[in-house]
């Protein structure tokens, strides 16, 4: 192990992260300044328009030799049936589906209920302060 004054050697510091490439066979080669060498160029010719007479030629070879086939020229022939089979008769139309029937709705309002609590509560409340006021002044 090396010595590095910020990572140390007692392995409490994450090591610091490897080259590009520490392989020397997964990378390019390297000049003495650190950069890759320029690697020789190999000079290829753009591949050019194809002669019209000879894609001509071509043609005429494959359709010759084509219809020179035994049975070129023919289309195999589809197997049909006999005609249209029989009528089906017309579908009946689908009856609608069955309405959801309302729920009758119950007299009054439904927070009446609980307001009635609410009030009984409360009136319970005043009553046991009022009586204890009273009780606390009679002795």
């Amino acid at each position: 192990m090396g010595s590095d004054a910020l990572f140390g050697q007692d392995g409490t510091q994450a090591p610091p992260p490897p080259r590009f490439f520490p392989d020397a066979l997964s990378s390019p080669p390297e000049s003495a300044d650190g950069f890759a060498d320029d690697q020789p160029r190999i000079s290829v010719r753009p591949p050019g328009l194809p002669d019209p007479d000879a894609v001509q030629r071509a043609i005429d070879e494959a359709v010759a030799a084509e219809r020179a086939q035994p049975g070129a020229g023919k289309r195999p022939r589809q197997k049909r049936s006999g005609g249209p089979g029989p009528a089906r008769p017309p579908m009946r139309p689908m009856p609608p589906p069955p309405q959801p029937q309302p729920q009758p709705q119950q007299p009054g309002n439904p927070g009446a209920g609980c307001g009635v609590a609410v009030l009984v509560f409360f009136a319970i409340v005043l009553a046991s302060v009022f009586f204890a006021v009273v009780g606390h002044l009679s002795r």
